[in-house]
Order: structure tokens, then sequence, then C-alpha cells
């Protein structure tokens, strides 16, 4: 799936789960991107996308430095090549930090937005506890 043939839908599900929580939690639409209403979130933008993007999935991973963040699987599989759309990433940068220029939803290969990730300063244990691929473990 190429990014740009669905950057546009991305973006419209994110803004409108955007203006639904906002209005849920009586707060700044402008402000939701940075707030921990990452489920949420994700969750409306699954619902719209699904009917464009069949494999539009919510994911929710976790770790020591944080215990749950969710976002947008867009790959059926979970790999180093998946695609995924994370809307509330802006919440793990600290705020004066913040990058007026940044984008608000992160969108791309995996690799790509850990990339991201990074230039924008979010740190390393938290970007490895919730977007880099971890080997399964057999108990």
């Amino acid at each position: 799936m190429p990014v740009a043939e669905h950057q546009f839908v991305i973006d419209n599900a994110a803004q409108h789960a955007y203006e639904a929580v906002a209005l849920e939690k009586g707060v700044d639409v402008d402000e939701v991107h940075r707030m921990r209403v990452c489920h949420r979130i994700s969750e409306l933008m699954v619902g719209q996308l699904v009917e464009v993007i069949p494999d539009a999935h919510q994911v929710t991973r976790g770790g020591w430095t944080v215990d749950s963040h969710s976002y947008v699987g867009l790959s059926p599989d979970s790999g180093p090549d998946d695609i995924i759309a994370d809307a509330t990433w802006q919440q793990f940068i600290d705020a004066g930090n913040q990058h007026p220029d940044a984008p608000k939803v992160l969108i791309g290969q995996r690799a790509d937005v850990i990339a991201a990730l990074r230039e924008h300063g979010v740190d390393d244990r938290t970007i490895s506890d919730i977007w880099e691929v971890r080997e399964k473990t057999q108990i």
C-alpha cells in the first residue's frame, strides 16, 4: 500500500477523530494530538479507515517506559516494512521541545516513522517499547 495514495484519507480520519474527542472531553481540538487519548483516537480512525483500507487495525503496545500506547496499523502483518499511522505521537515530546512544523499524524513504513520520532526528540527507550518490532518469544 503506497502511503501517498492514502495520505488524505488518513489525515481526514485523524481530523475527524480529533474533533470527536475534543467534543467528548471538552478540550481544544488543536491540542488533542498531544494528549493521552491514543486508544480513542486510533479506535475512531480505524472505524473510518477500514472502509477504504481493509487492513486498518488498532495496535496497542507498551513496555518499561509506557504502560500502553495505541496507533493504527495499515498492513496485514506487523514487521519492519509495515505501514503505520500514529495520530497522538506528540504526547511523547516534552512541551518545551514541541516542533510547530511537525506533522500531527506520522504515517509511513515503520522504519521511517521511527526515524521521524528520533528526529523530533522522542527518546529511544519509548521508541523501543512502542514502535520497534519485537521478536515473538515462545514460552
